[in-house]
């Protein structure tokens, strides 16, 4: 066989390997979703459908104002995520909750095409002055609203006081780091 042959061979079996893979990879979409539970206080997640018609919900982070119930403290949490695909049931419903013995937190909504919305809860264990234990969080379940925006964004930093990162590894084990910015 000619070298041309050759190199027409192998042009032809890249080209089909190419369509083979290609669909898979431009079916799946993403819709960025960019909103507030409060002025100041953004969040970003996307709705993720693969070619498989599966949809979940991809989390990004959310912030919002803490307050502790016994000292009146004020203060910003973020909590960021990596590695969190929650599939959507009811077709565009979503919650994620996370309990352990340092923070309690659950983001639940509903999404559409052009918006989403929901609550929100951060709760998380705090010495008081005296050494008690206070509450510190959202105090309960909290609105938000988000618009969609397309099928690409950022991650933008925000200037929170605490930052959460949960990240999920390969076998689900979420793994939990806690900063302040300060």
């Amino acid at each position: 066989m000619t070298v041309k042959k050759w190199i027409s061979i192998g042009v032809a079996v890249l080209a089909a390997f190419a369509l083979a893979i290609g669909p898979t990879a431009l079916a799946s979409t993403n819709t960025y979703y960019v909103g507030r539970t409060s002025p100041g206080n953004d969040l970003l997640f996307s709705i993720q459908q693969d070619n498989h018609g599966n949809t979940s919900f991809v989390p990004d982070h959310i912030t919002a104002q803490a307050t502790c119930a016994t000292t009146g403290g004020k203060f910003k949490t973020e909590f960021l995520f990596f590695g969190f695909q929650i599939p959507l049931f009811n077709g565009n419903r979503f919650r994620l909750a996370f309990k352990d013995p340092f923070e309690l937190f659950s983001w639940s909504g509903k999404a559409s095409p052009t918006g989403a919305s929901g609550s929100v809860q951060m709760d998380f264990p705090s010495f008081t002055p005296g050494g008690g234990l206070a509450d510190c969080g959202t105090q309960g379940q909290i609105p938000w609203r988000a618009l969609a925006v397309g099928s690409g964004s950022d991650r933008s930093p925000t200037a929170a006081d605490y930052t959460v990162t949960l990240t999920k590894d390969g076998q689900g084990v979420i793994h939990v780091q806690v900063t302040h910015q300060g």
